[in-house]
């Protein structure tokens, strides 16, 4: 037998909230779809997982980040890069704020 976890009432009362008018057909399987969803998220909810380990949050107190590496370029790359850049002044590149 299906479970029954949202009634066509609180379907009515959502829709009316969104400002959405539902007919009657709509009403039924709106409600007929969420609940097959909810019901399909209850039994997931239901396996049993034995002894694997629950990642529900990241670990926030230590930093992931990749160290920063320099690549070396050549000279020749480098005079290229400073030839089509639109704004320089000798060695210094501008750029637009970024804030």
């Amino acid at each position: 037998m299906k479970k029954n976890i949202v009634s066509q009432q609180e379907i009515e009362k959502i829709a009316d909230l969104a400002k959405i008018d539902l007919k009657d057909e709509e009403k039924k399987s709106v409600t007929d779809q969420i609940n097959d969803v909810l019901s399909y998220f209850d039994s997931i909810s239901q396996v049993d997982l034995g002894e694997a380990v629950s990642f529900d949050h990241y670990n926030l107190e230590e930093n992931n980040l990749a160290e920063d590496e320099v690549k070396a370029q050549s000279a020749e790359v480098v005079e290229k890069i400073k030839e089509n850049f639109p704004q320089r002044e000798e060695d210094q590149l501008r750029v637009k704020a970024v804030l």
